[in-house]
């Protein structure tokens, strides 16, 4: 038995293991894109209305989000055969998630992207986002990283407020 008791030898191997993710995780969200180079004014610069997407899926599902900003208005129309039915709702980002979202905007750079990205199958989706004249589709996990960060942000608003709060 070494200097160390069993239950530490054990521990302490996962701990330096997770230190190292942890490391790794931050230094690829910095040099990957993140919003590491994105200052606050270049993303509050990004007004006008954002419009997302989703469609296909076996069962043919049609979703679309709409976002204006700076205000952060967000019309949500979930595919009403799914969850509680309700139809389109309606509610505002705090300023948080406005920034996150214009931050998201500019890594993303719709310009500088192709207007398509993979294809799909009978049961994929197919994501779509429109910015100032600009269209980019996307198959299922295609396409740039910061174009799929910025899909996942707006298709996760197809769920309500972030946070469960807004109005």
């Amino acid at each position: 038995m070494g200097p160390w008791p069993r239950s530490s030898r054990r521990v302490l191997p996962v701990l330096v293991l997770a230190t190292h993710v942890l490391g790794l995780a931050a230094l690829g969200a910095t040099a990957c894109g993140g919003d590491g180079g994105i200052d606050d004014d270049e993303a509050a610069a990004v007004t006008g209305t954002v419009t997302y997407t989703r469609s296909g899926g076996i069962a043919g599902v049609s979703e679309r989000v709409e976002v204006a900003l700076p205000e952060g208005a967000v019309t949500a129309e979930p595919d009403p055969r799914f969850g509680d039915g309700d139809g389109p709702f309606h509610f505002t980002l705090g300023p948080d998630e406005v920034l996150e979202l214009q931050r998201a905007l500019v890594a993303a750079d719709l310009e500088g992207l192709r207007p398509s990205y993979g294809g799909g199958g009978a049961d994929f989706f197919i994501d779509t986002v429109t910015y100032a004249g600009r269209t980019v589709s996307a198959g299922q996990g295609s396409g740039p990283d910061a174009l799929q960060e910025l899909l996942s942000l707006l298709g996760g608003l197809l769920g309500g407020p972030p946070g469960g709060a807004g109005g």
